[in-house]
């Protein structure tokens, strides 16, 4: 998920939707949208992008594990990559995916729809976690646990953290609980110059998880993330205050 929303600001996802942001609260600067913001060409292409990038992503994995299990399997012969990878990835898995696109005139008012996604997570993730047990006999070894499941499936919220508590299956998995969002910052890394081959200080774009839940990290200030500066940046910003108290005060004297 990460990886299909790389060209956002903030993206928050949890089961199968993805709200994203493409606003910078730090700086206001606004982002000219491609194909001139026609909505339709925007919800097709988003909507495309993400179901091919993530079934790409998805059946890489699926290969990668198919690949290891089959070299255990070796004396039945040679196995292609094109049987793995069908056997691993069937078209029936392919995942797909619509878009909707709105507009916010401010980043509180985008996020809003994220903070009421995070807290529809709530219900959401404990219904997938009940409705995924169907037929996983690791964590529901008897007959008896598999029908108390299928008895919750269609209870309240409550029932089914009631029950999810007595078979030892709490506490859900982080992303499950809460979902997951990434914010896009700009962090220091360091690089060799090609040409003088001295080590360099540069700030680079990147997208780092915010880890926890995410309405109580909004309430605390932590959910979005600050970008890292520089030592010029810093000596800059340094240099330009005493002008701006300068002319403050000149104004005040006008």
């Amino acid at each position: 998920m990460r990886q299909c929303t790389h060209t956002y600001i903030h993206k928050y996802t949890h089961t199968q939707q993805i709200p994203a942001t493409r606003v910078s609260e730090k700086t206001g600067e606004h982002f000219v949208h491609n194909y001139s913001g026609r909505v339709q060409k925007l919800t097709s292409q988003s909507a495309a992008f993400v179901a091919s990038r993530f079934n790409w992503r998805l059946a890489q994995l699926c290969l990668t594990c198919a690949q290891r299990d089959s070299a255990a399997l070796d004396h039945h012969g040679p196995c292609s990559a094109a049987g793995v990878y069908a056997a691993a990835f069937p078209a029936e898995c392919l995942a797909s995916f619509d878009c909707r696109v709105g507009s916010y005139s401010s980043l509180e008012e985008a996020l809003a729809l994220v903070l009421w996604r995070a807290q529809d997570c709530a219900a959401n993730g404990v219904s997938d976690m009940v409705h995924h047990l169907k037929g996983d006999t690791i964590s529901l070894p008897t007959e008896e646990l598999a029908g108390e499941r299928a008895a919750v499936s269609g209870q309240s919220t409550a029932a089914k953290l009631q029950w999810l508590h007595r078979a030892g299956l709490l506490p859900l998995p982080d992303h499950q609980a809460y979902g997951s969002f990434f914010c896009a910052v700009r962090r220091v890394r360091e690089s060799v110059n090609r040409k003088s081959g001295a080590v360099e200080r540069r700030l680079r774009r990147c997208v780092e998880t915010v880890d926890g839940n995410v309405l109580l990290n909004w309430l605390q200030g932590s959910l979005l993330l600050q970008d890292d500066a520089l030592e010029q940046e810093l000596q800059d910003d340094a240099l330009q205050l005493p002008m701006t108290t300068v002319n403050e005060e000149f104004k005040k004297g006008m």
